[in-house]
């Protein structure tokens, strides 16, 4: 069965949130802000098997990306199928309250992203928190488009043209170093979680 967390928006804009916050006073560049994020969620998977977003990754020409982050930075309906079903807002509405966009060239891609109001923190743990406070240290002061050639380099990205192609997330964690049985318990407990959601979805 093929591998596939579930996005959680509100806790992707809180992660989101965060990496603005270390940036202030200056708005985020949308490009970093998606870069930071796959690295984040990368380094998670690397070090707790878990990701932080949950998001579905894909190649672009522009390196790889989480979909849902993508679409909400782009002010668009993020598709129901990749999101969790406890989320009881809408994606693009948790992500409008709280981030704003600034199109400074649309066509260069100068979009930057301000915060609108703090989604707080509750729903990172403090090692999620630490993996972002290094991949900001690390990346978060570089041109967006360094990061993006950084990234190029990562075994699971493969240039799709003007295309994308989705990353399979059992070869992303085989490219950490994950065992058989370690990428079969995460497998388990995607299935455990998911079952858990569905169920207490159906109480709400």
């Amino acid at each position: 069965m093929k591998i596939q967390f579930q996005f959680d928006p509100e806790k992707t804009v809180q992660a989101a949130a965060f990496l603005i916050k270390l940036n202030q006073p200056e708005p985020m560049n949308y490009m970093g802000l998606l870069k930071m994020l796959y690295i984040a969620d990368r380094h998670a998977l690397e070090l707790m098997d878990w990701p932080i977003t949950g998001d579905k990754y894909f190649s672009l020409q522009y390196g790889p990306v989480l979909s849902g982050v993508l679409d909400m930075a782009k002010e668009k309906r993020v598709r129901d199928s990749i999101v969790r079903k406890t989320s009881c807002q809408n994606p693009l509405v948790v992500w409008r309250r709280h981030i704003a966009r600034v199109d400074k060239d649309a066509q260069e891609r100068k979009y930057t992203l301000v915060l609108v109001s703090d989604p707080g923190t509750e729903l990172l743990c403090e090692e999620e928190e630490r993996i972002l406070k290094e991949v900001y240290q690390k990346f978060g002061h570089l041109d967006p488009f360094k990061v993006v050639e950084w990234t190029h380099d990562l075994p699971e990205w493969r240039n799709p043209g003007k295309s994308r192609l989705e990353i399979d997330i059992e070869e992303l964690l085989r490219y950490l170093h994950k065992t058989d049985d370690e990428i079969m318990d995460i497998s388990n407990s995607i299935d455990c979680n998911r079952q858990i959601d569905e169920v207490l979805a159906g109480c709400v």
